[in-house]
């Protein structure tokens, strides 16, 4: 049971060199799909404008090079939304030198970077258990369009309506399409050729282009006894009923997967889209019985404007 970030070593990441479109990867014998990501789609241009990608480079002590990436929001012209988990180890928060977040595209290739200044995970992430935080960016993005963050009232906006008819949302990605836990897909795809199977991998590991898929919201308290009972808990505990949201396919089996910690979990309100949540963690990716955990983002919008506010008032105050 873990959260959704992913990390490559980096001299395994450079030899899955190309790339692989989805249709191409749904007919190369990836089996019956049994275990793939239903229902999700590609994302055009402009369709998810405020969806980043949140990349951190470091080395080891040993000397290796790891690339870890995540999903993020961008919330103001100079701010991300994430997952705690994306931004820290161990308690300890990542140096801001080692991350940048890209930007501006639904293709990998294409995506513009910018460097961050500051990395906020929640306070309460190792103790509590909130999965949140925030990145400052050194310079702002003044060409796309940010996310509202849901205030609590969007959420009763969200629940008013039919009582039978959970809310729906979408969430979107550049994670993973297939929950393949330690396996070793090339060795799963040599039928096809040493490169075609180094392009499947790569396919599946870090897709090139956006994806999303609409989600239907699960009970959070069934959810939390769901997990209670069969002894699964994220990285710092089980669901939590205040600040967790959970979410299933709409329409059969649909999940975030690895690689999508950290992105939003939006709903369409009144006309307007609203983040609702962020990718957490979750046992498998569209699980039959599981369903995906995301971070309420009403419980934190007073942290989040609070933090944005008092960072800004620091740093004017230091310039003078």
């Amino acid at each position: 049971m873990t959260g959704r970030s992913i990390a490559y070593q980096l001299l395994a990441l450079l030899s899955l060199s190309g790339g692989l479109a989805g249709p191409a990867l749904a007919g190369a014998g990836a089996g019956d799909g049994s275990e793939m990501i239903v229902n999700g789609v590609v994302v055009d241009e402009g369709q998810i404008p405020w969806q980043v990608l949140v990349t951190r480079t470091w080395t080891t002590d040993k000397g290796e090079t790891w690339i870890g990436t995540c999903g993020g929001s961008l919330i103001a012209p100079q701010w991300v939304l994430t997952a705690a988990h994306c931004l820290e180890e161990e308690g300890v928060a990542n140096k801001a030198a080692e991350m940048e977040v890209g930007y501006g595209s639904v293709h990998r290739n294409k995506l513009k970077t910018v460097k961050v200044e500051q990395v906020i995970p929640h306070a309460d992430y190792e103790s509590k258990g909130s999965d949140i935080g925030l990145i400052k960016l050194k310079q702002p993005i003044g060409i796309l369009k940010p996310i509202e963050i849901a205030a609590p009232e969007i959420d009763a906006t969200l629940h008013a309506g039919n009582s039978n008819a959970a809310p729906t949302y979408t969430v979107s990605g550049w994670g993973r399409l297939l929950d393949v836990g330690g396996m070793d897909l090339e060795s799963q795809f040599q039928q096809f050729g040493a490169q075609a199977a180094q392009q499947i991998a790569e396919a599946i590991y870090s897709p090139e282009q956006l994806r999303k898929v609409d989600l239907v919201e699960f009970d959070v308290k069934d959810c939390s006894e769901l997990y209670q009972k069969a002894g699964y808990s994220g990285p710092t505990g089980t669901v939590d009923v205040e600040r967790n949201i959970c979410a299933e396919g709409k329409t059969g089996r649909a999940d975030s997967c690895q690689g999508d910690s950290g992105g939003p979990l939006v709903a369409k309100v009144q006309g307007r889209y609203v983040q609702i949540g962020v990718v957490s963690w979750g046992h498998s990716c569209a699980d039959e019985v599981f369903p995906g955990v995301y971070t309420k983002v009403s419980s934190y919008t007073d942290w989040i404007n609070d933090t944005m506010h008092a960072t800004a008032a620091s740093d004017a105050s230091a310039k003078q």
